[in-house]
């Protein structure tokens, strides 16, 4: 074997390897079939290949199936179903003289049983040539379901996955599967599979600081795109955070007023001077950031999101009712409710008309100290 032929196959013995690390856990079936009887009269059904617990959904593109023998008579039909009575049944494939087959990781299995209990079982029913019903021991099945809620101790997890790779996102035990794809110009497709492989989400295309907001029962959730890897050798992969939809917000709201303290802009608010004269007020951003969070504390009932916090805090002046600008250093002024959103939303700020001199002198009207938080 040459040099160059022994590296190939180390290669792809490594990234087998590393795919395997990070791909779903599967369902596996026991390695000695399981068989059992159920006898009425002289027809008796015995199956094969069968285990304490089926879960379900099964994993993508995997198989399992089900044998039962029918012996001690004709019959006219066999069915797999939840009960004698129930009208909801997948018949079974006659594959030789009184052998049945059925696929327990088909579709119409799955739907079927996902209609019924999450934790039940399943029978196989045949009908006689004289109109009796002969069933098989009870087989139980697990269906998975998304979680209410994902079990992790922090408000915030991170996932590592390589990509073209599944892996569980953390405090879901298993029923919340990231995928992503190649790694190219910068950003990835995402996707987040729930366990009934419903796509909770379905090929958004993220930048490093995009994220995709995760809605489960009890709690919401968001994923945050962290950091994208390449590397010239080895596996490209993802850096993840999986944060609380209430610290994401707060952590947003956070980064807004931060960005506004820092901000070398003009804030304009109209409201009242000491003397009750109204006035239109210029405010350097550390002291319009210190009014925004004085509204904040006051605010109720508390507000708990972004979008909240932009139209009910940082939009308007809550004693004139008029809304706030931003002054921009070519002159122009933006209303601060646009300013903030294309600020969350990740827009840079470029050019001359950003380039305020920090010795700038601030005038105000009337008595009103720009240095003093006004009344919201």
């Amino acid at each position: 074997m040459s040099a160059s032929t022994r590296i190939a196959g180390c290669v792809l013995l490594l990234s087998a390897l590393v795919c395997e690390a990070a791909a779903p856990e599967v369902d596996r079936l026991p390695s000695t079939a399981v068989s059992a009887d159920a006898v009425s009269g002289q027809v008796s059904i015995r199956l094969s290949n069968i285990s304490n617990s089926l879960l379900l959904p099964p994993p993508k593109g995997a198989n399992w199936i089900l044998s039962a023998s029918v012996r001690g008579g004709a019959v006219r039909s066999v069915w797999l179903a939840p009960s004698a009575i129930s009208s909801a049944r997948v018949s079974l494939t006659k594959v030789d003289r009184g052998e049945y087959q059925v696929n327990l990781y088909g579709r119409q299995v799955f739907e079927l049983l996902k209609g019924q209990t999450p934790d039940g079982e399943f029978r196989i029913f045949a009908e006689t040539s004289d109109g009796a019903i002969v069933e098989s021991i009870a087989v139980r099945y697990t269906m998975r379901t998304p979680p209410k809620h994902l079990d992790f101790e922090w408000d915030r997890a991170t996932v590592t996955i390589y990509q073209r790779c599944f892996k569980p996102l953390p405090g879901s035990h298993g029923n919340l599967r990231l995928h992503i794809g190649d790694i190219t110009a910068g950003q990835v497709l995402v996707s987040v599979h729930c366990a009934n492989q419903n796509p909770l989400v379905d090929m958004a295309s993220l930048r490093e600081g995009d994220s995709v907001r995760l809605d489960l029962e009890e709690k919401d959730y968001v994923l945050v795109l962290d950091r994208l890897v390449n590397l010239l050798l080895g596996r490209d992969y993802a850096v993840f955070s999986l944060v609380s939809a209430d610290a994401w917000e707060q952590s947003e709201i956070e980064r807004l007023l931060t960005l506004v303290g820092e901000s070398e802009h003009i804030f304009l608010r109209t409201g009242d001077d000491t003397s009750g004269k109204r006035v239109d007020q210029e405010l350097k951003g550390d002291v319009f950031s210190t009014l925004l969070r004085q509204k904040l504390s006051f605010a109720t009932p508390r507000v708990v999101s972004v979008n909240q916090f932009i139209e009910q805090i940082a939009s308007r002046s809550w004693t004139s009712g008029k809304p706030y600008q931003v002054r921009l250093s070519n002159g122009d002024t933006v209303a601060a409710a646009i300013w903030l959103r294309q600020r969350l939303e990740g827009e840079e700020e470029t050019g001359e008309e950003f380039a305020i001199e920090k010795e700038s002198s601030i005038e105000t009207d009337g008595d009103v100290d720009s240095a003093t938080v006004p009344a919201p």
